[in-house]
Parts: structure tokens; sequence; C-alpha cells
């Protein structure tokens, strides 16, 4: 079974990273953060790649800290 990529608009986008119209604009313009797709005029992210680098961008925790009552 091949997988199917799903594709976002700039809403679904802002709803899964909370950060705002202008700033994906921003990025946009500058071809930063996030590729994205043009279909005509509308904008589109796939959802498979924001998920990757948001991953990528994971910051481990120290275990101890977890347990001593900082987290």
């Amino acid at each position: 079974m091949s997988k199917i990529d799903i594709y976002l608009t700039i809403d679904d986008v802002i709803e899964l990273t909370g950060y705002s119209k202008q700033t994906l604009a921003n990025w946009r313009s500058k071809k930063e953060m996030f590729p994205f797709y043009k279909l005509g005029r509308r904008i589109v992210y796939k959802r498979s790649e924001l998920i990757s680098i948001i991953e990528n961008g994971k910051v481990e925790v120290n275990q101890k800290e977890i347990n001593n009552g900082f987290l």
C-alpha cells in the first residue's frame, strides 16, 4: 500500500505549530524553516515534512531533572 501525503493549508499549519500567518509569510519570502508548495495562487505544506522538521528540533531533557520535580 502506498503512503498518501497530506497537504496542509496555511491555517492548518498555524493550528499545528502556533506560528502566526505573518511569521509563515516571512519565512516563505526568505525560503526559511518549512518547505512549501504553490498550487496556482494557493500555498500548501506537506504534513510529513513539517512533522519531520519539528521532530528534528527535539531537545532531550535530563531525566534526573524530571525526577527531582523540575518538570
